[in-house]
C-alpha cells in the first residue's frame, strides 16, 4: 500500500455569527484559514493496481503546526478511511 499526501493548500471556510448577522464584519459570518489537501493509496493487496482511493483532508490553519504534523495527521485520516472499508492499512 502506497499513501500519497499532496502538498496543502490554503483555503477559507465560513461559520455563521452567534446572531446570524453583524454589523460590524457585514455578512454574519467569519472566515478560517483552512490547509487541505488530496490523500491517494494506491497499489492496495488484494486489489487491482488501477485502482486508487482518494479523500480530500483539511484542519484549520495553526501557524505552529509543521507540514510532518499536518501530513501526519492526513495519513491517520486516511487510515481511518480504510479501517471503515475494512480495507487492511
Amino acid at each position: 500500500m502506497k499513501i500519497n499526501v499532496g502538498f496543502p493548500e490554503v483555503g477559507m471556510r465560513f461559520i455563521a455569527d452567534k446572531d446570524g448577522f453583524s454589523t460590524e464584519r457585514g455578512f454574519g459570518f467569519t472566515a478560517i484559514k483552512i490547509l487541505k489537501c488530496d490523500v491517494v493509496v494506491s497499489e492496495l493487496d488484494g486489489i487491482s493496481r488501477s485502482v486508487e482511493i482518494r479523500s480530500r483532508y483539511s484542519e484549520d490553519y495553526d501557524p505552529d503546526t509543521s507540514f510532518s504534523d499536518f501530513e501526519k495527521r492526513a495519513n491517520e485520516h486516511i487510515l481511518s478511511i480504510l479501517a471503515e472499508m475494512n480495507i487492511p492499512g
